[in-house]
């Protein structure tokens, strides 16, 4: 069956219920994604246990594929979910790699000690790429394909695959760096395809099989498949409540947007009141939540440190989009009334605010000017919402490795700010000038322009 696509095979499994060519799935995939569990666990038992739990999800979601998935990925983005939930329920769940970085000094890598180094984040930085930059790394140096079959395979020609590939490589170097570990794109790339999959035990192909062919999971094992298909589902619909909540002007959970002042309509000649004491970590963030939700352009910016080229450009691009969000808010106004207009939506826990509760033991300290804040997910009770503050002459900030978007990449993220200030502002002008009858036209015209307008580059 090796002359078999993946999508040949499995679509023998479902529709032939064909379990020879789901078992050569698994014997063809078996080594990388236990591979991708042991680089993230670091337990060879565990590492099992969740390759059979990802086997497992691909046989029940095997018909939903279609053509055009590239299975690599797939089984990459599944291995990482159960590798999570894996680790939460083993009650050893690693903080966020994010806070890691500032824990850990920078390590220039020699030869020989690039992997050890490299292997916890090699899966983070590669769920940070797009899912196309992320197949084609999958494809060349996870499952050794060339540059032309890399091609062939996400519809690119040899010099394209090769161009994506490379720009690929140099995001992951990017946020590689920020996690402490610098190196080159030539040394990563040699890492990569030495190192990045191992031989899976020998048994593993037939418990993965068993565990499919006969109702002998364990109870572990079981609850591993549900847990990680629930957390599947979340993200699902966590990036498709994003979308559709910036689309609609409705409060969702979503990538933190912010604000600039530089282009603000607003005179800017005095001060804005500031409610809260940034002098304290969490004052500073209860303060930057009512500046998001007042539309202040002046204390959104202040409330970051913005001082890396990349940190500033994206933070600038922020503010123009909360600037705009403004005059859209008071064009909603004058034309339907005061009615609660929220079309930048984030979610970095800050509803943990409005409880009540007593929030100082949510704050670490690394030193006397830089904090993590780890405030409540009330979705994901074990996945606290973690921001990184930095205190800048005595104001606490948000900090340059955790401007909004960074790790998307620089010029996607700007890009989409941008294109979300213009809609808002053309929208603004539709308002003012009467063409809408209902605030639910609104809403349905910025829905179809969000999502089918491309972000300009």
């Amino acid at each position: 069956m090796t002359d078999r696509t993946d999508h040949d095979l499995l679509r023998a499994y479902t529709q032939q219920r064909d379990d020879e060519a789901f078992r050569a799935v698994v014997e063809r995939h078996a080594a990388f994604v236990y591979s991708a569990s042991l680089r993230q666990l670091n337990n060879a038992a565990l590492a099992e246990e969740v390759t059979q739990t990802v086997f497992i999800i691909l046989a029940q979601k095997a018909a939903s594929l279609g053509p055009k998935v590239v299975l690599a990925g797939w089984l990459h983005r599944a291995t990482r979910f159960a590798a999570a939930t894996a680790r939460r329920t083993e009650a050893r769940r690693e903080r966020r790699e994010q806070e890691a970085a500032l824990m850990q000094p920078t390590t220039t890598l020699s030869d020989t000690d690039h992997w050890d180094a490299l292997a916890p984040e090699v899966d983070a930085a590669l769920a940070r790429l797009s899912d196309t930059d992320r197949d084609a790394v999958l494809l060349r140096f996870f499952r050794g394909h060339d540059l032309k079959q890399v091609g062939g395979t996400l519809g690119l020609s040899e010099e394209a695959a090769k161009k994506r590939v490379s720009r690929a490589l140099e995001r992951m170097r990017q946020f590689l760096s920020r996690r402490g570990v610098t190196l080159s794109v030539a040394a990563l790339a040699g890492a990569l395809s030495v190192n990045s999959v191992q031989a899976a035990p020998s048994t593993l192909v037939s418990s993965v099989f068993t565990s499919l062919t006969l109702p002998t999971e364990s109870t572990t094992t079981l609850l591993l498949v549900k847990a990680t298909m629930k957390a599947m589902l979340h993200a699902q619909l966590k990036t498709a409540a994003l979308i559709t909540g910036f689309a609609l002007a409705v409060a969702t959970g979503g990538t933190i947007l912010a604000q600039q002042a530089a282009k603000a309509k607003t005179a800017a000649a005095s001060a804005p009141a500031v409610p809260f004491d940034r002098t304290t970590p969490l004052g500073a963030l209860r303060d930057f939540a009512d500046a998001l939700e007042q539309s202040d352009s002046n204390r959104v910016m202040a409330a970051m440190q913005m001082e890396a080229p990349a940190a500033r450009r994206i933070g600038l691009a922020m503010c123009e989009a909360v600037a705009a969000e403004r005059d859209f808010k008071s064009a909603v106004a004058a034309r339907f009334g005061d009615r609660p207009v929220r079309i930048i939506n984030l979610n970095f826990g800050q509803s943990a605010f409005k409880t009540g509760e007593d929030l100082s033991d949510t704050v670490t300290y690394t030193d006397a000017d830089h904090a993590t804040v780890r405030l409540p997910s009330r979705s994901q009770p074990d996945n606290p919402h973690s921001v990184q503050v930095v205190r800048v002459k005595g104001i606490w900030k948000f900090s340059d490795k955790d401007t909004p978007g960074m790790d998307d990449g620089e010029e996607r993220t700007a890009a989409t700010f941008r294109k979300m200030a213009v809609l808002m502002k053309e929208m603004e002008g539709e308002i003012s000038e009467g063409k809408y009858e209902s605030y639910g036209e609104v809403t349905r015209a910025l829905a179809k322009r969000f999502t089918s307008r491309p972000v300009a580059p």
